[in-house]
C-alpha cells in the first residue's frame, strides 16, 4: 500500500497542477532535462547486451544502436526520419563465411540485420561509427564500436527417462488419481555452446496406449552461466514428440505377468521436430531417441532398436538422407554415441532422417519403432511404438498460424482465425484462402451463404493479414486446422486449408496458436460485440506467425517474438475471461486485463515492441478503451471515478504508473505526455492510438480515451505504463 499511496500522490500532484497552470496560463509542470548529444552506443540492459550475442546456425541477428540525438528506442529509428537527416551508421563484417570485410549500414538508432550463418564461428561487426553522409567524415564511434556473434550449432546431446514418484508430482504441482497411470519424466539435453540444456517433459502413460504431456516442456536453467541462460531464455526449443515402447500386440503371454513388469520399466523415447514452419525445397532434421531407463545393474538391455519413418503419399515430402546411413527403403538403426547398437539401463541412442518439404501444407510424419527387450534367463521380448507428428511446409513468401479454441461443443458457434504474412521482400497480390468444405469434418459454415474463400488483394513485405471463419460445430471435441495444399504461380498464391472437431490422430499443426478456454467470454453473447475478442487474436495471430517462422526470413525491423511470449498473453486474455466466469464483474476484469497486457505481471519486451508498433497491435488498446467506456456509461462513472475505481481494483498488482489528463474549460488544447525509460532506453506516450503525432516508444505504455464524465461523449486521455522499474 506504501508503493501504491506515493504513486496516488504524485499523480493527483500532476492533475493539481495542471488545473492551477492552465488558470493562470503557466507551465503544467517542470523537470531535468538531460542532454545526451549525439553519442552512438549498441544496446545493452541488465540481461542481455547486442555487443556479445550467441546465435543458432542460419538464426539471423540484429546488433541495435542507439543514438542520443533522438528520442526513440534503441534499434527502431527508421530511413527518412528528419532527426538523423545527413548521419549514418557504418561496419563491417567479417568472420569464417565472410573472409573478405562485408560493407553494411544503418542509421542512427536503427539496426544492423544481419544474414543467418551456415558456418560455425565468430563474427565480427566491427568499427562501428557515426558517419556525415554527404562528406564520410567519421564524426565519432559507437561504444563499444565491435560487436561479436557467436555462431554454434545447437544439437541434440543427450536424452534420459525416469519414473516420478508421487511426492515429485506434488512438488510439480501435478495431481491424478486413476491407478493404472505411471508418470514420467523425459529430459532431453541440448549441447548449447559448451554447456548442455536439458529439457524436462513429465509425461503420463496410462495403461491404454497412450502417453501425453503432464505440463509443457520445462528448460532448466539451474547451473547455468549466466551469459548461457540468459539465450537460452530466448531460445525455442524444437517440437518434442514421447512415445513409449509397448509389447506387441501379437506377442501370447503367461498370466499378463511379463506384461506388468514391461510396463515398469520406462523404456520411452520421442521424437524431435523443428518447432517452427519449414520452406519448400528446404531441409529438416526429424531425430528419434530413445533412452533406456531400466534401473541400473538390471541387466535389461535394448537391442535391434530401428525406426521406419513412413511419409504422407503424393510424394510432398523426401527422405535425403539418413544418420546412420543406410539404403533408400530401410529402416534406420539407433545408435549411441559411440555407434554401438545395444542400449544397456540408464543408455540412449539416435537415428536421424533428412526430409526435404517438395509441397506446401501440413503433413504427418509416422514412425514405427522396433526393439527387443534381452534380460538373462529370460526369452527376448519383442517391443513396437507407432507414433506421428505435423510439420509445416508452406510457400517461402507466406507463413501462416492458426487461432481457434480448444474445444467447442455441439451447435458451438466458434471463429477460426488464419493469419497470413508475407515474408518475402516483394509485394503479393490476390492471395486466394479457402477453406475447402470437402476437408472440413465435424462443423459446417454457420451462414450458408458464406463460400469460405477470403481473398487478400495485397500485401506488402513484412506485412500480415487475419482472416476469419465461422463455424458451427457438428459435434464436441477438439479443434484442428492445418493447411493440406498451396499452390502458387506469378504474383498470385492459393491456400486450401482443412479444419475439423473430434477428429482423432491428426497432430496439432505447429503453426497453431490454441485459444485458452474462457477466451470466448470476451465476445458474444457475453459482450456486445466480437471486437475486442478480434482485435486481440489478429495480433496474437501476428505475433505467433512472427514466432514459428525461421529466425532467419523474420521481417526486418520486426523484434523478435517467441511462441512462450504469445502464448503468455493468450493466458491473460483468458484469465480476464475466467474471472467473470468466477463472478467478478467485468469492469474489474478489463482493469486487470490492462495491466497484464501492458507487461505488469511478465514485462515481455519483445511482444509489447511487437504491439506499439504496428497497427494490430493498437487495435487491442482502442477496443479495450472502447469496453471501458461502455463501462463507465453503464455504472455512472466519471473519468475521475474510473482513476480511482481503477486504483482500487488493482491495489495487489506491481508497481504501474497512471495519469489522467482533466483540462478546464478553454484549455481542451492541452494534451498528456509521458516520457521516460526502461532499461536505459528513453522513450514517450502521447497521443490516441493512430491519431497525428502520437508516440508509442515507451516500453509498455498506452493511452486509453475515456468519458469525462458518465452521460458525456467527450473523451480524456488516461496514460497507463503496465511495468515500471523501482530503484
Amino acid at each position: 500500500m506504501r508503493r501504491l499511496a506515493s504513486a496516488l500522490a504524485l499523480l493527483l500532484g500532476l492533475l493539481g497542477a495542471a488545473t492551477a497552470a492552465s488558470a493562470q496560463g503557466g507551465p503544467i509542470a517542470s523537470g531535468v532535462l538531460k542532454i545526451q548529444g549525439n553519442r552512438l552506443t549498441l544496446y545493452a540492459d541488465e540481461l542481455t547486451t547486442d555487443a556479445d550475442q550467441t546465435i543458432n546456425l542460419g538464426e539471423r541477428a540484429r546488433v541495435r544502436t542507439c543514438f542520443g540525438g533522438v528520442d526513440a528506442a534503441c534499434g527502431t529509428v527508421v530511413p527518412g526520419d528528419p532527426r538523423i537527416a545527413g548521419l549514418i551508421v557504418r561496419a563491417e563484417l567479417r568472420g569464417p563465411e565472410v573472409p573478405q570485410p562485408l560493407a553494411l549500414e544503418t542509421v542512427p538508432g536503427g539496426t544492423f540485420i544481419l544474414p543467418g550463418f551456415q558456418q560455425e564461428g565468430d563474427y565480427r561487426l566491427e568499427n562501428i561509427r557515426l558517419v556525415e553522409a554527404g562528406t564520410g567524415q567519421v564524426m565519432s564511434t559507437a561504444e563499444p564500436s565491435l560487436a561479436i556473434l557467436h555462431v554454434r550449432e545447437i544439437l541434440l546431446a543427450s536424452a534420459t527417462v525416469r519414473t516420478l514418484s508421487l511426492e515429485e508430482l506434488r512438488a510439480r504441482g501435478i495431481t491424478f488419481t486413476e491407478e493404472n497411470f505411471q508418470a514420467f519424466n523425459f529430459a532431453v539435453g541440448f549441447a548449447f555452446g559448451d554447456e548442455i540444456v536439458e529439457i524436462e517433459l513429465p509425461i503420463v502413460y496410462s495403461g491404454y496406449g497412450t502417453v501425453q504431456p503432464l505440463r509443457k516442456p520445462t528448460v532448466i536453467l539451474d547451473g547455468l552461466p549466466e551469459n548461457v541462460a540468459r539465450e537460452v531464455k530466448r531460445w525455442q526449443p524444437p517440437n518434442i514428440v514421447p512415445f513409449k515402447l509397448e509389447v506387441e500386440e501379437t506377442q501370447n503371454l503367461r498370466a499378463g505377468e511379463e506384461e506388468d513388469e514391461v510396463l515398469r520399466l520406462p523404456l520411452f523415447g520421442a521424437i524431435v521436430l523443428p518447432g517452427t514452419v519449414s520452406y519448400l525445397n528446404q531441409f529438416f532434421e526429424a531425430k528419434l531417441i530413445v533412452a533406456n531407463g531400466a534401473p541400473a545393474g538390471s541387466e535389461a538391455r535394448l537391442e535391434q532398436v530401428v525406426g521406419n519413418l513412413r511419409l504422407p503419399p503424393n510424394n510432398v515430402l523426401r527422405v535425403a538422407g539418413s544418420e546412420p546411413a543406410v539404403a533408400p527403403g530401410q529402416g534406420v538403426p539407433v545408435v549411441t554415441a559411440g555407434g554401438g547398437r545395444l542400449l544397456f539401463p540408464g543408455e540412449q541412442g539416435a537415428a536421424a532422417w533428412i526430409v526435404e518439404g517438395l509441397a506446401a501444407g501440413t503433413w504427418t510424419l509416422q514412425m514405427d519403432v522396433t526393439a527387443t527387450l534381452a534380460r538373462p534367463g529370460r526369452e527376448p521380448f519383442p517391443l513396437l511404438s507407432r507414433l506421428q507428428a505435423a510439420v509445416e511446409v508452406v510457400d517461402a513468401r507466406f507463413n501462416l498460424s492458426f487461432s481457434h479454441p480448444d474445444v467447442v461443443r455441439e451447435g458451438e458457434e466458434y471463429s477460426l482465425f488464419v493469419t497470413v504474412a508475407n515474408l518475402s521482400r516483394a509485394t503479393q497480390n490476390l492471395i486466394t484462402v479457402d477453406l475447402d468444405e470437402a476437408h472440413m469434418t465435424g462443423a459446417h459454415r454457420a451462414d450458408p451463404l458464406d463460400d469460405l474463400k477470403r481473398t487478400i488483394e495485397t500485401l506488402a513485405p513484412g506485412q500480415s493479414e487475419t482472416l476469419e471463419y465461422r463455424l458451427v460445430a457438428d459435434l464436441t471435441g477438439k479443434v484442428i486446422a492445418t493447411t493440406f495444399q498451396s499452390t502458387s504461380s506469378a504474383g498470385q498464391g492459393t491456400i486450401r486449408l482443412r479444419t475439423g472437431v473430434g477428429e482423432l490422430g491428426i497432430p496439432l499443426s505447429p503453426a497453431t496458436l490454441v485459444l485458452p478456454r474462457f477466451s470466448e467470454r470476451l465476445k458474444k453473447p457475453y459482450l456486445a460485440s466480437d471486437d475486442f475478442h478480434r482485435a486481440h487474436t489478429r495480433f496474437l495471430g501476428l505475433a505467433y506467425s512472427l514466432a514459428v517462422a525461421p529466425a532467419a526470413l523474420t521481417p526486418a525491423g520486426l523484434p523478435r517474438v517467441i511462441k512462450t511470449d504469445v502464448e503468455r498473453r493468450a493466458v491473460d486474455f483468458a484469465q480476464a475471461g475466467m474471472r467473470t466466469f468466477l463472478q467478478e464483474q467485468l469492469l474489474e476484469s478489463l482493469e486487470v486485463l490492462a495491466l497484464d497486457y501492458l507487461g505488469n505481471r511478465d514485462p515481455l519486451i519483445e511482444i509489447d515492441e511487437l504491439r506499439r508498433g504496428t497497427g494490430k497491435g493498437l487495435a487491442v488498446g482502442t477496443e479495450l478503451a472502447r469496453l471501458l467506456r461502455g463501462q463507465q456509461a453503464a455504472r455512472n462513472l466519471s473519468a475521475e471515478d474510473l482513476f480511482d475505481h481503477f486504483a482500487e481494483t488493482t491495489t495487489y498488482t506491481d508497481p504501474y504508473v497512471a495519469a489522467l489528463l482533466l483540462p478546464d474549460s478553454g484549455s481542451e488544447g492541452l494534451e498528456l505526455a509521458v516520457q521516460g525509460s526502461f532499461e536505459g532506453v528513453p522513450g514517450a506516450l502521447s497521443g490516441e492510438a493512430g491519431a497525428a503525432g502520437a508516440q508509442r516508444t515507451l516500453a509498455f505504455g498506452e493511452v486509453l480515451s475515456v468519458l469525462r464524465s458518465a452521460g458525456g461523449s467527450a473523451t480524456v486521455p488516461l496514460a497507463v505504463v503496465g511495468h515500471v522499474g523501482l530503484d
